[in-house]
């Protein structure tokens, strides 16, 4: 049991009280000692003034006379007055004539004196009694016959007043002290009735702090203290309680994370997969048995501490090229990147060594998590060597497939190659023929081949004007000299044409009956082909007298007959490029709706959805491939749309430079206006520059792209109309374009390269042509090439779409009649018109769509709309088609459906009578919105 006296409580009251109360009577001494000094002061003040007007005003007569020794005895009776220090006489002089003090006045009375003078009022003109207070006395100056016969000073002595106060307060001090007392021995009282409790309810809250939860408490009044005790104690039990439960679930909760743990323990002991848990320097905290069996680790010598000791130090540097991890080999020791620790899942592929220098292929998963002890990584590590050595094997296995088509095929060439001979030879010989028969008209009427005689020692005895032009020499210089001095004729490319001497000791050169090829060179170097004839000069009785030389100048027509042969061969490639892009687009036609249909199925999962929209992007890419084949071989008139330029390039240039070491710096105008371009021929063009820039830069490089808005003025020296312009640049840094070929860069078949065609800038010149625009190009060797494109732009915003409900599925209403060839077709698309709620009715060609709709006609069922496929072979398309289902009725609706959307009816429809296009291969959507729009009814995308 804790004392009273030594109770907090106790104290604390104690110290308050004790506090409390010398604060009250520090407050009440300084009350009333202000009060007491102010009653008095004032109480001193009105005496003296009281005693010194007494003087002044009943004894003036006994003043004037200035008697000192009756002034003296008047003053001295004044002070048996309490309080009254002094009492002085002052003539009107300032001399003192009478005074109380023995025998002199104290200096300090003289300041206090002197310094209280009464002065006269300015506005009465009297002379008043004036007060001055000092610490230790009040001195009051009254003046005798408003000062004509002098003053009296009176002083009253403040401590006196002092004095007085001082008791007072001690008085008090002690009044208060009793009450005090009285106070502290009350409280006594009353705390020690309240802290008992307390102590007890302490001492019991001690025992609960002890877990001493089943303890009683002694108190049983009903006041608040009793109530507080009784809710402890129910509290002390309801938590005894509780605690009892937590521990039963701590137990099984135990019990249960033991099991977990050795099931997971287990699962990963016996995983085929490699574990292992690092710490983020690569460290390791543990692993599992499959690591020991995929890195051939022995039960022995498992001290293995860093990811750096198991992996080869070139499998190190291959994950720190991946941005992984970083790796120090001189000190083998590595840390995994920001990036890496941020990324959450890693995955990659290395090949690495076993302890035993065996070679494998690992794949592992790295997956980082942060615990409260820091950042841990969990490697998940299988061995794909198996895998990969497969891998090779099938790569063998296609090299070795590869090498046997081409030995088969190798015969095929050959015999391909001895049929272009043969043709070649026997058109040779059919030119020889022509050139035989005009040989001899020409020599008669001295035509434009050089002709060059000589004698049978090789001597040069003519040679005409055209000989001249053609070799460069004049006749003067050349004549009577050696034909081998001058002459350089190589028959085939490489055999010179030397003079042989004959058996009859002639100089003669070797005879050709027949024209052939042959390299001449003229006297400024330049190396031509010519067709070649040398025929032997007969005198009348048959004797060979000379040989006569016969050449002509084909070089051109030489380029010619290869510029024909190469523009037969890219038709032929043309036309076959057309056919399989017609044939591949019917086809896609069938694969994306189907597809479509497919992803529109009411019970089709989540993941069959996202397979069948990878399929569907798959087959858009073939459907950009087929647009590049139909461009390629038909070219034609632009099909315009209104168009932002911005991602048509960005997505060009990127297409094109996809896969190769060139980097791109792309700036476009944020308000570049929008123009009416084919698309798909501006990216052609686009694509073209920017393979041209690949090529010129094999080692990588940079290539810079511009747009932005021109206006061109009536003054510009760009051949274009005047207006607004969208700018395109594509610049390189590559080795820059010879000047003698910058004027030929845009020629046909100008190529400067060896596989080159030397058609994609000529292409490209005519597609912008087409577009009424310009392009141009600046060049110098060694500071790269810079390609300029003029578009006529227009400021118009391109409409978007309002927003509306998706395309609903049976909600079409009308009659479809479908005229394809292609039997897919006419399948997919009745089951996509009728999926959308439409009536389909197909065709295979022109005949029988006219008699459907002329049946239709005749039995008042009207058809709200024909698809007509534009090219049917071997039957009517819809070119000729459309005419006569107008005749039928003029009101008819028909859309031109193509595989070539390039061709020229595509681009000029409404001229021929339809009304609307579908390029192939076309979609469920595309054509639900294009015939919804056709008929009335809204869709939307």
């Amino acid at each position: 049991m804790i004392s009273t006296v030594k109770s907090k409580l106790f104290q604390r009251t104690l110290i308050i009280m004790v506090f409390a109360f010398g604060i009250i009577a520090a407050a009440c001494s300084i009350v009333a000692g202000w009060i007491l000094y102010d009653h008095l002061t004032s109480e001193y003040e009105s005496k003296a003034i009281a005693i010194g007007n007494s003087i002044t005003t009943s004894l003036p007569e006994v003043f004037l006379k200035n008697d000192a020794a009756t002034d003296q005895s008047i003053i001295d009776q004044y002070l048996s007055i309490k309080g009254v220090a002094y009492a002085l006489v002052k003539t009107a002089q300032g001399e003192i004539i009478a005074h109380t003090f023995s025998p002199d006045i104290p200096e300090d009375i003289l300041e206090i004196v002197e310094a209280n003078t009464p002065s006269v009022d300015p506005r009465t003109g009297l002379v008043e009694t004036r007060l001055l207070q000092t610490p230790s006395y009040i001195d009051v100056c009254s003046p005798i016959l408003m000062g004509e016969a002098g003053y009296v000073h009176i002083g009253m002595d403040m401590s006196m007043i002092n004095t007085y106060i001082f008791d007072a307060i001690v008085k008090m001090q002690a009044i208060l002290f009793v009450v005090l007392l009285i106070c502290v021995i009350i409280a006594f009282f009353l705390i020690r009735r309240i802290s008992h409790p307390l102590t007890t309810l302490t001492e019991y809250a001690n025992q609960l702090a002890n877990h001493h939860f089943d303890a009683m408490v002694p108190i049983a009044s009903n006041d608040e203290l009793g109530l507080l005790a009784r809710t402890m104690q129910g509290m002390a039990q309801r938590i005894n309680g509780l605690i009892q439960g937590l521990e039963a679930k701590i137990q099984n909760a135990t019990s249960e994370l033991q099991d977990t743990n050795l099931y997971l323990s287990t699962l990963v002991d016996n995983m085929a997969d490699g574990l292992l848990v690092t710490n983020e320097k690569g460290e390791i905290l543990s692993f599992n048995p499959a690591i020991q069996n995929i890195f051939g680790l022995e039960a022995n010598n498992m001290d293995i501490h860093s990811l750096t000791e198991l992996l080869d130090p070139e499998a190190m540097h291959h994950l720190e090229q991946q941005g992984i991890l970083d790796y120090t080999s001189q000190l083998r020791s590595m840390v995994f990147t920001p990036e890496t620790l941020r990324k959450g899942v890693v995955q990659s592929e290395l090949a690495t060594h076993t302890q035993d220098g065996t070679a494998i292929w690992l794949e592992f998963s790295l997956r980082s998590i942060t615990l409260k002890c820091g950042v841990q990584c969990i490697l998940v590590i299988r061995d794909i060597t198996a895998r990969k050595q497969a891998q090779t094997e099938l790569e063998t296995l296609n090299n070795e497939l590869e090498a046997r088509i081409k030995r088969r095929t190798h015969k095929l060439e050959a015999s391909n190659a001895l049929l272009r001979k043969e043709v070649q030879t026997r058109k040779a010989a059919e030119d020889a023929l022509q050139v035989e028969k005009e040989l001899f008209g020409t020599t008669l009427r001295s035509i434009a081949d050089g002709v060059i005689t000589l004698d049978n020692q090789g001597k040069i005895l003519f040679i005409n004007h055209a000989m001249e032009q053609l070799g460069g020499w004049s006749a003067k210089k050349v004549v009577h000299t050696q034909f081998c001095t001058h002459f350089n004729v190589m028959i085939n490319g490489h055999h010179p044409l030397y003079l042989n001497r004959d058996s009859q000791d002639r100089m003669m050169l070797k005879r050709l009956e027949t024209e052939q090829n042959a390299l001449f060179t003229t006297h400024d170097g330049r190396v031509l082909e010519i067709a070649l004839r040398v025929l032997p000069l007969y005198d009348k009785q048959s004797n060979i007298k000379g040989q006569v030389l016969i050449m002509r100048d084909i070089t051109d027509v030489k380029r010619q007959e290869k510029e024909r042969l190469k523009t037969e061969k890219l038709e032929s490639i043309g036309i076959l490029a057309g056919g399989i892009a017609h044939d591949f687009n019917n086809i896609l036609t069938a694969v994306l709706n189907y597809i479509l249909l497919a992803m529109k199925h009411p019970i089709l999962d989540t993941i069959p959805y996202e397979y069948l929209n990878k399929a569907h992007k798959a087959a858009l890419r073939a459907q950009q491939l087929t647009q590049q084949l139909l461009t390629f071989s038909k070219g034609g008139a632009p099909i315009v749309e209104l168009t932002g330029i911005k991602d048509l390039i960005t997505d060009s240039v990127t297409f094109a430079l996809h896969g190769s070491n060139i980097k791109t710096s792309i700036s476009i105008a944020p308000d570049i206006w929008n123009a009416e371009i084919d698309t798909g021929q501006i990216a052609q063009v686009l694509e073209n520059i920017a393979i041209n820039a690949c090529q010129a830069m094999p080692k990588g490089g940079t290539l810079t792209i511009t747009a932005h808005n021109v206006m061109v003025g009536n003054r510009s020296t760009l051949p274009l109309r005047p207006g607004k312009y969208i700018k395109i640049m594509l610049a390189d840094n590559g080795p820059g374009i010879a000047l003698e070929n910058l004027e030929k860069i845009f020629d046909p078949y100008f190529t400067t390269k060896k596989t080159g065609s030397g058609l994609g800038l000529a292409t490209s010149y005519s597609i912008i042509k087409n577009h009424h625009g310009h392009i141009g190009v600046t060049s110098n060797p060694g500071q790269g090439t810079t390609f300029s494109i003029f578009l006529p732009a227009i400021d118009t915003e391109i409409c978007t779409s309002i927003p509306r409900t998706p395309l609903q599925i049976g909600e079409g209403r009308g009659t479809i009649l479908l005229m394809d060839d292609d039997a897919s077709i006419r399948e997919v698309m009745e089951e996509t018109l009728g999926f959308l709620g439409y009536e389909v009715i197909t065709t295979p060609d022109g005949a029988a769509t006219i008699e459907i709709y002329r049946q239709h006609l005749a039995s008042g069922k009207r058809i709200d709309l024909v698809i007509m496929d534009l090219t049917i072979p071997g039957g009517m398309g819809g070119k000729e088609t459309v005419g006569k289902v107008l005749d039928l009725d003029p009101d008819a609706k028909v859309i031109v459906s193509s595989g070539y959307s390039q061709d020229p009816i595509m681009a000029d429809y409404e001229s021929y009578g339809f009304i609307d296009i579908l390029a192939k291969p076309y979609s469920l959507e595309e054509v639900g919105k294009k015939i919804a729009h056709i008929l009335g009814r809204p869709t939307t995308s």
